[in-house]
């Protein structure tokens, strides 16, 4: 009697094995990713504060002097005018300072809104320049100051006593 035998080995183990491999790789991998977008969210956070940080500082200084004094500027200005005191060219040019100044202080108040927003947004992309238009306030808030005789603070709905500062962002 003759026999022969076959044998035949079955990769199951190494299937096994491989797809444990790939899994933990996956893993890893994903480990990774995670790890570089908490890092991103980190350093977001950062530059955020900071831009807020300059921007209410620099809202300060507008409102704590440099709007006061260009308000009181033209003031004097235009009530010296009537007497001749001062020649027209010199309303042209407090009223042209006060203009100045006003733009630079909604300027930084429309680089807070792009903070706030982008806050808001839970966004990982970079803060926008500010100037860069398409600016626009979250719904029900507005980023105009007020009438005539000074800015006014950014009103925020359910803030005590109707407006609020950017302090209050």
């Amino acid at each position: 009697m003759w026999g022969a035998a076959a044998a035949l080995d079955l990769p199951v183990r190494g299937r096994r094995r491989a797809a444990l491999a790939a899994a933990v790789e996956t893993g890893a991998a994903a480990r990774a990713d995670a790890d570089a977008v908490e890092a991103l969210l980190g350093q977001r956070v950062a530059e955020r504060r900071a831009a807020l940080g300059g921007y209410v500082a620099a809202d300060g200084v507008f409102r704590g002097g440099l709007l006061v004094r260009s308000e009181a500027t033209v003031a004097s200005t235009l009530a010296q005018y009537p007497a001749g005191a001062v020649d027209f060219t010199a309303v042209l040019e407090a009223l042209a300072g006060r203009q100045a100044d006003e733009e630079a202080w909604l300027t930084a108040l429309a680089g807070a809104w792009s903070v706030a927003i982008a806050e808001e947004e839970a966004s990982l992309d970079p803060l926008p320049l500010p100037g860069a238009g398409g600016m626009t306030a979250p719904a029900g808030r507005s980023l105009a100051p007020s009438p005539r005789g000074g800015p006014a603070a950014a009103s925020t709905p359910g803030a005590g006593g109707g407006g609020s500062t950017m302090s209050d962002m």
